[in-house]
């Protein structure tokens, strides 16, 4: 459910969240390749971004993610394979690519959660290498579902993007 008055997304009782405001676009979707549903507040320019880009300088997408890819036992599986895959799509790769790390997340008392953090590189189709950060959080809400919270930050955004993203992760609640 997108509360698009109040930048709020709800999954029934058990979860809410605040997306970011303007410049932030608000957009419901949904895609058969990674999740079964998702709901992304997506920024086609940043203040301060020269280039036109149908590259994303930065965005936040919470889903639900494909029974596929998630591994019934590891939290820690779950959320590197959504890094994995989400660092595939976001743009043309550039190189060798960094190790995903795993983080130990406690941010949701009473759920168990997991991180997954990776430094990419791409192509900007000009002969430039950007550099972008990738941030997946999975946060197991039932033995059978898993919400997850992706995070996109280029290289160029700006400190308030930035803040931006991590007042919108500040602002997710668990019931």
């Amino acid at each position: 459910m997108v509360d698009p008055g109040n930048r709020l997304i709800r999954w029934s009782r058990l979860f809410s969240a605040e997306l970011p405001p303007s410049p932030f676009e608000l957009q419901t979707l949904n895609t058969a390749a990674l999740f079964t549903s998702f709901v992304a507040a997506l920024q086609t320019k940043d203040v301060g971004w020269t280039n036109q880009a149908s590259w994303w300088p930065s965005a936040v997408t919470v889903a639900i993610p494909k029974p596929a890819l998630v591994d019934p036992t590891s939290l820690s599986a779950t959320a590197g394979a959504l890094a994995s895959e989400l660092r595939g799509r976001v743009g043309k790769a550039s190189g060798k690519q960094d190790a995903i790390t795993i983080e130990p997340e406690d941010r949701f008392p009473g759920r168990a959660a997991q991180r997954a953090v990776a430094v990419a590189r791409y192509d900007d189709d000009r002969g430039k290498v950007i550099t972008a950060r990738i941030r997946v959080t999975v946060v197991q809400i039932h033995p059978m579902a898993h919400l997850a919270w992706f995070e996109l930050l280029h290289e160029r955004s700006t400190q308030q993007t930035a803040e931006a993203l991590a007042k919108a992760y500040e602002s997710i609640w668990v019931a």
